[in-house]
């Protein structure tokens, strides 16, 4: 996981690769590290880990947002509530 922005709390986890269910257990062990107000930005090509992803945001009070990315690629932004 890095940082990326000064002051802007956003993470980066790359999950090119990787199928379900590693993104969404990747996502679970990074997320725990995160404080109100931060993001983290998943970069994934498995459409299958999408539905879990969705899940445990909505479990964990986090607001999810899918972004396009390029081919099948998929940027989803996982923000945690103030």
């Amino acid at each position: 996981m890095t940082r990326r922005g000064g002051m802007s709390h956003e993470y980066y986890l790359d999950l090119r690769g990787q199928r379900a269910p590693e993104p969404l257990l990747h996502t679970e062990t990074y997320a725990r590290q995160l404080c109100a107000g931060d993001s983290l930005l998943l970069e994934l090509d498995d459409p299958d880990s999408l539905p879990g992803l969705e899940d445990w945001a909505g479990r964990h009070h986090c607001r999810l947002l899918i972004e396009p990315g390029q081919g099948d690629i998929r940027r989803v932004r996982l923000e945690l509530d103030d």
